[in-house]
């Protein structure tokens, strides 16, 4: 029976052996180096499992915001330039696949009869950051698309661009992460003028696009502007942005508002008048106007029937008689035609400026209808301050309908050449004749274009205020 147990016992050692150990063991150690340990290039280290990552995790995700407006983008292409994850500078030109709304701002515009919204588009650029501290930037130039929109005078341009920054912070090990969220300034603009009223203004009378941007160049409304004019507006376009970060998660963006370059220009003033007169006027006399040039002298010259073009704005006759005949308002067509002259002044301290209008008879006035005798003289200056602000004034006479009313008196009182009182009265045509005190017969219709005079004139300072003479 020992035999036996004997023969078991030992079964069950050499069992035990061949499993390496049947229980805790504390003789059993590791050597350094060997195959249960990777180590390190010294020979030590302690054993990990090489599918598992036991790093805590500490990074920062930046977003790089660029936003602009849909009619920015009509025009121009973005270029961006920023340092990558790589720390390599990269050159990159947005697609227009890229875009897409960004309903945070706002961008209105009022004028006295409408009201505009601007559409606004942004594209974001993530770049993710594992070394710390952290400290990029980005800038945007805007390059002039090959295919602009045709030339539109009544298009309404409203152009914004906007670059700014973000960031997630994620820092696994102390349990802190958090993201910020932008900032975007919006944008109103209010004109006491309706869009059309900006229209003939600016575009039709002055020839000149109407341009309104804030001193930064990063928003602003333009009018009438051919493309030739938006891409040196957009030539002054850019934007930068960077944002640093440390390890703690305290960060700053680098630029604000105050870091943008103003734009400042020489105050300067367009002042244009506009005589209108009406065909049967110019059939019968002749305008002769004098103004101060460019050298600060007085200039004349008389204008011819050719020198005008019609006014489309005008092409009706207020109620008005033909002899017996009264005419209700609008029932006539009114052929008025129109004369404009345009001077300029750069590098503006103060100008003073006039015009004077007087008319020369030819030798039928005796065919004059009188009720279709019109003539008028009206200003519009435009002037650009210091800040790129633009200020538009018009002189209270300007035509505002499509209807004028010509001549209505019948009886005239003249001062012949020895200053005495001539009393005359015509009928529908100033076809009468009277006799002056030297005994020589005049015509009526030479009196009267005689006595028309039409005058326009300007004080204006550099900050906008002004004088009407």
């Amino acid at each position: 029976m020992k035999k036996i147990y004997f023969i078991a016992w030992l079964f069950a050692s050499m069992m035990c052996v061949g499993l390496s150990s049947c229980g805790d063991d504390p003789d059993i150690t590791e050597t350094p180096g060997s195959e249960t340990d990777p180590g390190t290039d010294e020979g030590s280290g302690t054993e990990t499992d090489p599918g598992e990552d036991t790093t805590d995790k500490l990074y920062a995700d930046v977003h790089f915001i660029l936003s602009c407006s849909e009619d920015l983008l009509d025009y121009a292409t973005p270029q961006v330039t920023y340092v990558n994850e790589e720390g390599e500078s990269v050159t990159v030109q947005i697609a227009d696949s890229e875009w897409k709304e960004n309903d945070e701002i706002d961008f209105d515009i009022t004028f006295d009869d409408a009201s505009f919204d601007a559409k606004i588009m942004k594209c974001t650029k993530p770049i993710r950051f594992e070394e710390f501290p952290i400290d990029d930037e980005m800038t945007v130039t805007y390059l002039p698309k090959a295919n602009m929109p045709a030339y539109d005078k009544t298009r309404l341009n409203k152009f914004y661009h906007n670059l700014t920054a973000t960031m997630d912070f994620v820092d696994e090990k102390n349990n802190h992460s958090f993201s910020t969220s932008p900032k975007y300034p919006d944008v109103s603009y209010n004109l006491r003028s309706t869009l059309d009223e900006i229209i003939e203004f600016y575009i039709e009378d002055m020839g000149i696009p109407y341009i309104n941007q804030n001193e930064y160049r990063t928003n602003g409304i333009i009018l009438g502007a051919d493309n030739d004019a938006i891409k040196e507006i957009i030539s002054d376009y850019q934007d930068i942005q960077g944002i640093s970060v440390q390890s703690d998660g305290t960060y700053a963006l680098k630029y604000d508002t105050d870091d943008l370059p103003v734009f400042k220009e020489e105050p300067k003033v367009d002042i244009t008048y506009t005589l209108n007169c009406s065909a049967d006027l110019l059939e019968h006399a002749i305008p002769e106007v004098t103004y101060i040039g460019d050298d600060g002298k007085a200039v004349t010259y008389q204008l011819d029937m050719s020198d005008f073009e019609v006014n489309e704005r005008v092409n009706k006759w207020a109620q008005h008689l033909h002899g017996d005949e009264l005419l209700t308002e609008g029932e006539e067509d009114a052929r008025i035609l129109k004369w404009t002259k345009q001077i300029h002044y750069d590098n503006l301290q103060a100008v003073d400026d006039e015009m004077t209008v007087r008319y020369i008879p030819k030798d039928d006035t005796e065919k004059l209808r009188i009720s279709h005798i019109y003539h008028n003289l009206s200003t519009t200056f435009c002037l650009v301050n210091t800040d790129g602000d633009t200020r538009c004034v018009t002189s209270a006479n300007k035509i505002k309908s499509d209807t004028v009313e010509g001549e209505n008196q019948l009886v005239w009182k003249f001062i012949d050449s020895k200053g005495n009182p001539v009393f005359i009265e015509t009928t529908s045509f100033a076809d009468q004749e009277y006799i002056d005190s030297d005994g020589n017969p005049r015509k009526a219709g030479d009196m009267i274009v005689q006595s028309y005079e039409d005058y326009q004139g300007y004080h204006i300072e550099s900050d906008g205020t002004f004088i009407q003479k």
